[in-house]
């Protein structure tokens, strides 16, 4: 997919022989549409830390989520999933695209190190929504075991201090509120996944 206005460049996320685990890399429409396409490696999956729990020796690549400020804004930040193993559970690390390089906790960035079933995207450049099993003693989570709370986490905060602005029921399936950019406006939707074929939204405009 493009990121970055009609200029940006195309990323995907790509496995082979040489690249077990993963690259995440990323190419211009000129360059991907010549004869000898020139990708640049953003993330290689395969040169991180293994994770640091026993059951568990490599990473599988679970997506990214942008910073969507509309068309003039900096594409600049994604939250990059990666779950040890594979399993539901995943890490959250905010990476800077401009100096692909992580953004560490102590300059401000949103890291969970630990996997859990977690929901996590942008609000705005210094505020996340985020639902996980907040405690993990697993009173935020549904019944069947994703997230049930949905919290506001500011830049530069612990995630301790996340205030609550949204919460489904303890037999849905699941509970998420996400906010995106489209043609001029900011729109925000809470959503309760009451089964697996049924939800229920709220929505509406921030600007």
């Amino acid at each position: 997919y493009r990121i970055g206005g009609k200029d940006g460049l195309y990323y995907n996320f790509w496995q082979d022989d040489v690249h077990v685990q993963g690259i995440w890399r990323k190419i211009s429409l000129d360059s991907y549409k010549s004869d000898n396409p020139e990708w640049k490696t953003v993330i290689d999956v395969d040169a991180l830390p293994p994770p640091e729990v026993d059951t568990a020796k490599t990473w599988v690549w679970h997506g990214s989520t942008l910073l969507d400020e509309g068309p003039d804004g900096a594409w600049d930040r994604a939250i990059i999933a990666l779950s040890p193993g594979g399993s539901d559970a995943d890490t959250r690390r905010e990476f800077c695209l401009k100096t692909e390089k992580w953004v560490e906790p102590a300059d401000g960035g949103f890291a969970m190190p630990t996997a859990a079933k977690t929901q996590l995207s942008y609000r705005s450049r210094d505020e996340v929504l985020v639902g996980t099993d907040f405690g993990g003693d697993g009173k935020a989570l549904t019944d069947s075991g994703y997230p049930r709370v949905v919290k506001s986490w500011k830049r530069g905060t612990p995630i301790e201090s996340a205030v609550q602005v949204f919460e489904g029921e303890q037999t849905d399936v699941a509970a998420s509120q996400y906010a995106y950019h489209d043609r001029g406006f900011v729109h925000e939707f809470q959503l309760r996944s009451i089964t697996f074929w049924t939800s229920k939204y709220w929505y509406r405009k921030l600007t």
